[in-house]
């Protein structure tokens, strides 16, 4: 799972494991509209520009909305990077409806630390429209893509089954940018590098 380091000129430790574009327009715009009619994710400041959810310590199930996961945002002068987006699409808007209260620099990248459900399952509600031109980049973990296929079956499955979905939120966001080894990210003003490390608690 790629792991987050900030560098010049704030330097701190962020999320380890448990603890953990420039866009505007039309879906900057859509982002506020949306926002505005959503009940927000609990987000406490950790540091300077640097903001935590933290989930129910439960299973990922019906009963906590999927909100298990704990989720962060760094904000930069340019853009702000979205530390995984929630267990389904519904706490992916709640997160996102967060991260507008609190800011209205633009989100650019939403990064996906690893598979599992809880994690990223509220992509969509960062994409709405899937490849549309100005939202955020997807980022994730060089093999993130194959794992996820290979499981999409069972999520969607699940999101059915006991989230009761229906179809059009049942959709799995792909990273379109993914981290092979390292990779840089400047959110104006402050850098954060990822770093994919080999299987651990994922492949």
């Amino acid at each position: 799972m790629p792991s987050i380091r900030l560098t010049h000129p704030w330097r701190c430790l962020v999320f380890c494991a448990a603890w953990l574009a420039a866009s505007g327009g039309t879906w900057a715009q859509e982002k506020t509209a949306a926002s505005s009619a959503i009940t927000p994710l609990e987000t406490r400041q950790i540091a300077d520009g640097i903001y935590l959810h933290a989930g129910a310590l439960q299973e990922w199930l019906p009963e906590n909305g999927g909100d298990v996961a704990n989720l962060g945002f760094i904000v930069g002068s340019r853009c702000v990077a979205v530390i995984d987006s929630g267990g389904t699409i519904d706490t992916g808007q709640r997160w996102r409806a967060a991260i507008a209260k609190l800011t209205s620099v633009p989100v650019c990248y939403v990064i996906n630390t690893h598979v599992h459900p809880d994690h990223a399952m509220g992509n969509a509600a960062f994409r709405p429209d899937g490849d549309a031109a100005g939202a955020p980049e997807i980022v994730a973990h060089a093999r993130f893509a194959s794992s996820m296929a290979a499981r999409e079956r069972y999520i969607v499955n699940a999101l059915q089954r006991d989230f009761h979905l229906p179809a059009d939120q049942q959709r799995i966001v792909y990273p379109t940018r993914t981290v092979d080894k390292t990779l840089d990210l400047d959110l104006g003003g402050r850098v954060i590098t990822l770093t994919a490390w080999p299987t651990a608690h994922t492949d």
